[in-house]
């Protein structure tokens, strides 16, 4: 084999190990999104659960306050 190959194969090798390299900094990356993707979801999830919640609250708090209007007008008449 002569010197100029050897030294392509080296090139290569190195040019391999630098992919390699590379590759395993994007999965980390990867791997680091698709954990925040699932924090977030999960905040998502959190924040329409207790939005429902405080609709709810408003809804039943509205109810109470038109009763408690009701029964005042009813008592006045």
């Amino acid at each position: 084999m002569e010197l100029h190959d050897f030294k392509k194969i080296c090139d290569y090798e190195r040019q391999s190990a630098d992919y390699e390299k590379k590759c395993l900094e994007i999965e980390k990356q990867i791997e680091a999104l698709s954990l925040e993707i699932h924090e977030k979801e999960v905040q998502r999830r959190f924040l329409k659960e207790y939005s429902d919640h405080i609709q709810s609250l408003e809804i039943t708090s509205s109810a109470y306050a038109q009763a408690i209007r009701d029964k005042s007008l009813g008592e006045k008449s």
